[in-house]
């Protein structure tokens, strides 16, 4: 088993009319990071080439996928390792830190919003996987 952790969104949600809409992570304080704008939109058109290109290489192992986001960290310095070590202890002990796992339902801001792999429009639906947010980047 091949954990996969990507800092993009992986999931996109629509409400009750198909528009776009934020999901429950990407809102805090009065700066959105909404799946759909901005880097998030660009990185996980990137993240479309390489999934599509990871699954058409015949694999052994399978891959478990994960989303990482770490926007709305406390410290004002960006550490890219430090976010990589802290998602990665997420992987490793999720129930040490349950709090830091964002399962699908967890992500709808709406009961009425609709939750989607990211991949599906191009024919590959992973599911909805879960998001770390590690726990040191929470208020």
């Amino acid at each position: 088993m091949l954990n996969l952790v990507v800092e993009a969104p992986l999931s996109v949600s629509f409400d009750a009319h198909g528009n776009p809409t934020g999901r429950s992570i990407e809102i805090e304080g009065s700066k959105p990071r909404y799946w759909y704008v901005g880097p998030g939109c660009a990185v996980m058109v990137a993240t479309m080439y390489f999934l599509r290109d990871l699954t058409s290489v015949k694999q052994e192992a399978s891959i478990r996928l994960f989303e990482g986001f770490v926007s709305y960290k406390l410290q004002k310095r960006n550490n890219h390792l430090e976010d990589v070590e802290a998602m990665r202890e997420v992987v490793r002990y999720p129930a040490k830190f349950q709090s830091s796992i964002h399962e699908g339902a967890q992500l709808k801001r709406n009961q009425s919003d609709q939750l989607f792999s990211a991949f599906r429009v191009l024919g590959l639906d992973f599911g909805v996987p879960a998001v770390i947010k590690p726990a040191s980047r929470q208020p």
